[in-house]
């Protein structure tokens, strides 16, 4: 009969031992794979604490809720370990080139400057001139022309709407012809120099100018806020044309025509500066500037229209310094903005 099953049963030596080196061969990679995950879970929780440490500070000391996202604006609160003095806050704005309200970085920053007296109430606050309603000026709708520091004297020598612009009823197009004096301004900020442009339509924010405020007396009053003009394009000019009359819309050019740029910035605002390029060279001193922007709004074209402390020349143009801080009552007191230029007082409108 014949055998079913073979006396022999078990490996031979030769199948385990090559077994065990399977497993070994297995075991080593994912001994790798474990050390590798490991390492990552640990690079991963390490990444995760900064950036908790990193939002708990920026909670604390950073963007407050006065944030505005559709604008990239607010204001950030600096509280310095061991100082004796109160706690830093500025206001600043995300650039924005291409009008999309995309955030590529801190276009402009004003240093932290008390404006309780102006009668300005910032969101938030209990009252106007309470310890919580100081803030940057560049922010306020009143707020004109700005400029880093150095500077002595902004000139605005003429404004003029290109008429034979066909863009649509809705857009209108300005030609601007400045000079900045900035004899005053050290090298090292040469390169950093810029002024910013803000503009604001002819008619009346009902809704803003809607606001009530209180001043030092307990009387209630609404100030008279005008829309802003929002900027759709901006650019150089050739040719230097000073008035409408030795302007021709061939003038318009993408290629920078002086030793400064020009950048549509988000809403309403413009800024002109040095190129950051180069160094010994006061790009903005005694420049004539040429540019021209483009608005949703018209604008008034008058050279005083960037702020009330404009000195009128007997050629029309006006000449803007540090702007005057003024009190609640409207009288100029000893303080100057260091970097605001030309501002409007509110016309203050009383129960």
């Amino acid at each position: 009969m014949k055998k079913l099953f073979s006396k022999r049963s078990g490996f031979t030596l030769v199948e385990v031992l090559v077994a065990f080196a399977v497993f070994a061969i297995m075991a080593a990679m994912v001994m790798q794979i474990l050390r590798l995950a490991i390492d990552q879970r640990s690079s991963n929780n390490e990444f995760q604490d900064s950036l908790n440490k990193d939002e708990e500070l920026y909670v604390k000391n950073g963007m407050d809720t006065d944030y505005d996202a559709a604008n990239k604006n607010g204001s950030l609160t600096f509280d310095f370990s061991g100082s004796s003095g109160p706690s830093l806050s500025i206001d600043y704005e995300l650039k924005s080139t291409d009008g999309s309200n995309s955030a590529e970085g801190l276009n402009y920053v004003v240093g932290d400057v008390d404006y309780t007296a102006s009668g300005e109430k910032k969101p938030g606050s209990v009252d106007p001139g309470s310890s919580d309603s100081n803030g940057s000026q560049s922010s306020r709708n009143d707020t004109r022309l700005t400029g880093t520091r150095g500077i002595n004297e902004i000139t605005i020598a003429n404004i003029f709407e290109d008429t034979s612009y066909s863009g649509g009823s809705d857009k209108h197009r300005y030609i601007f012809y400045l000079n900045v004096n900035g004899k005053d301004m050290a090298d090292e900020d040469v390169r950093y120099a810029q002024i910013k442009m803000y503009f604001y339509s002819t008619e009346v924010d009902d809704e803003a100018s809607k606001v009530e405020y209180t001043d030092d007396k307990g009387k209630t009053y609404t100030k008279k806020i005008y829309k802003k003009a929002n900027v759709l394009e901006a650019g150089y000019v050739a040719g230097n044309p000073i008035n409408a009359a030795n302007y021709s819309p061939g003038n318009i050019t993408s290629t920078r025509t002086g030793a400064y740029n020009v950048e549509k910035l988000t809403g309403n605002a413009v800024r002109i500066g040095t190129p950051f390029e180069g160094s010994g060279t006061k790009f903005l001193v005694a420049n004539n500037i040429f540019f021209y922007v483009v608005t949703d709004q018209p604008i008034s074209t008058s050279t005083a229209s960037f702020g009330d402390n404009a000195k009128t020349k007997a050629d029309k143009s006006s000449t803007y310094t540090a702007y005057p801080i003024y009190d609640d009552s409207g009288k100029v007191t000893t303080e100057v903005s260091p970097n605001i230029y030309g501002a409007f007082q509110y016309v203050k409108i009383y129960k």
